[in-house]
């Protein structure tokens, strides 16, 4: 199986794709809006890599619902928010970083990911969790600031995964 890999370039050639009701069309990135794009969907649900590009402000519902070979995706700075179901079913996925710019975490983002064992967050104040169903029960560890690791502890939704929650290394 060949290795699929997205990039900013793929992004232009319609490798990401805007959701209207059931119907998928080509990203059309001169409709983005000066930055304030959001990925909504993927055409490609083979793909193993991706890279949000800078300048991506949301990862919307759905945005890579079932692409179970998923291996690895990058996410920007300017993600502020990641949508419900947006990476459900990504069974592939081991590990993630979410970066300090994310703000809220919407419901079901990481469940059914069978083989995510390790979240980081990069953000000091912990991002608002819709619930706790975000987060999968195989998680081994949730790395945090070391600064924060209280404070993730006492958050909503958060404390759930206290015993889990440690101070990212190095």
């Amino acid at each position: 199986m060949s290795e699929k890999y997205y990039t900013v370039q793929d992004k232009i050639n319609g490798a990401f794709s805007t959701v209207n009701e059931s119907d998928y069309k080509p990203y059309d990135p001169a409709s983005g809006g000066g930055g304030d794009e959001t990925v909504k969907g993927i055409i490609d649900k083979s793909i193993t890599k991706c890279d949000i590009p800078q300048g991506t402000t949301s990862i919307g519902e759905y945005a890579f619902y079932y692409c179970s070979s998923l291996t690895s995706v990058t996410i920007p700075d300017s993600v502020t928010s990641i949508g419900e179901y947006a990476f459900y079913y990504c069974s592939s996925l081991t590990s993630v970083t979410i970066p300090d710019s994310v703000t809220s975490i919407d419901d079901m983002t990481f469940e059914r990911c069978s083989n995510l064992t390790t979240i980081t967050v990069k953000a000091t104040t912990p991002p608002k969790l819709v619930s706790r169903t975000i987060i999968p029960n195989n998680i081994t560890a949730i790395y945090v600031p070391s600064n924060s690791v209280n404070a993730y502890k006492q958050a909503r939704y958060w404390d759930e995964f206290a015993s889990k929650i440690q101070a990212i290394r190095g």
